[in-house]
């Protein structure tokens, strides 16, 4: 567990802090919330390859999942042959879910990265001393966005955030369930 703790440490949290602090020190006007978005958007374009080859496997999987279902139909007495035959449909469409996985898994760790940040204190003074010496230590983090302290927990904001996310999950399970009444 202490290799897992190192690596974390030296591998992400303390280049990620760091470039946290550069972007906020070079290109957000000196504005934690700004270099947030910042540091999102470069992530976003960094990702974008992986996007791509999700966005095409979801069409293609649209069209791989009629042909699975006749697979099953046409193959239910033997379920070995059914196996292989959808491997080989697979194949031919080349459907990359590791896309997908490539995608959630390094925003879940950015998420978890940033949160780790925030939760340790962005501008405390034992932070600050894991600043490389090619970046200058700041007086102090402007924590103010939009009229809110990013530094201070909020349960207001956590419940928007919250409430929002739920509306927009009960908005794709309906577009989901609308599809699949729709088309099959």
């Amino acid at each position: 567990m202490e290799i897992i703790t190192l690596l974390w440490n030296n591998y992400l949290y303390i280049p990620g802090f760091n470039f946290l602090v550069w972007v906020y020190l070079n290109y957000s006007g000196f504005n934690l919330g700004i270099s947030i978005i910042l540091i999102t958007i470069l992530l976003r374009i960094v990702l974008l390859p992986f996007t791509i080859l999700n966005e095409k496997g979801k069409t293609a999987s649209q069209e791989l999942a009629k042909e699975v279902a006749t697979i099953k139909q046409d193959m239910a007495n033997d379920p070995v042959g059914q196996k292989e035959e959808i491997r080989k449909a697979f194949k031919k469409k080349k459907i990359r879910p590791w896309a997908k996985a490539v995608i959630l898994g390094i925003q879940g760790m950015t998420l978890v990265l940033l949160y780790q940040i925030f939760i340790s204190g962005i501008d405390a003074r034992s932070n600050l001393q894991l600043l490389y010496p090619s970046i200058p230590r700041p007086d102090f983090i402007n924590t103010n966005f939009l009229g809110f302290d990013l530094a201070e927990r909020s349960m207001i904001l956590a419940g928007v955030v919250a409430g929002y996310l739920f509306i927009e999950i009960i908005f794709n399970i309906m577009l989901l369930l609308t599809f699949v009444f729709t088309y099959y």
